[in-house]
């Protein structure tokens, strides 16, 4: 009876540390292709921040104007496309993996506030609002990426990107602090137009 009982209990015993081993195989698989995959996102939101500070940057002047005399946009609001990437997004925990998926939608909606600034209020030969709104529009933007970014490192223990002569990170918060500085006192100075009527 003695002899079954050992032979039963190591066939358990097995049949457990077989289930243990795959389910520490299925682990590390998993943590692996989130890891690669918080890798390759990462590197394409730094990319996109840069594209966003270069955005951020142009305020339509850097090559003068054009031929009619208007301000000229000299940069191209940047895209990110997520769905490009062939990884396991289901590898991602479903807080991380809903807000990488649904990052393009704030370019979207950005994007239509600019167009909107573009057809109804801004006008030649400036452009400024809309030149403004887009600066605007894609710090906000930067700003969101790079916390998803820094997110995904923390989770990941990616390490953090170093630059050495130019952050463009700063270069966004500086500019949207100084966006919103003017926004306001401009509102006060409507507001304060509209008291006077």
């Amino acid at each position: 009876m003695e002899k079954v009982l050992i032979g039963l209990s190591g066939v358990v015993l097995g049949a457990i540390l077989t289930v243990l081993k795959e389910l520490f195989h299925n682990y590390r698989t998993r943590k692996k292709r989130a890891e690669y995959l918080a890798i390759r996102v990462v590197c394409m939101l730094d990319r996109f921040v840069s594209s966003c500070a270069a955005v951020v940057g142009d305020d339509g002047e850097m090559n003068g104007p054009d031929e009619q005399g208007c301000a000229r946009l000299n940069t191209i609001c940047p895209k990110i496309d997520f769905h490009s990437l062939d990884v396991d997004w289901q590898a991602l925990p479903s807080n991380l993996m809903y807000d990488i998926l649904n990052f393009p939608s704030f370019i979207e909606e950005a994007d239509g506030k600019i167009n909107d600034v573009f057809e109804y209020i801004a006008g030649p030969p400036d452009y400024g609002e809309g030149i403004e709104e887009r600066q605007y529009q894609y710090a906000k933007i930067g700003i969101v990426a790079n916390d998803l970014s820094t997110r995904l490192r923390r989770k990941y223990s990616i390490p953090s990107k170093v630059y050495e002569n130019w952050n463009p990170i700063k270069f966004i918060e500086d500019n949207k602090a100084k966006l919103e500085k003017r926004r306001i006192e401009e509102e006060r100075r409507s507001s304060g137009l509209q008291a006077i009527a």
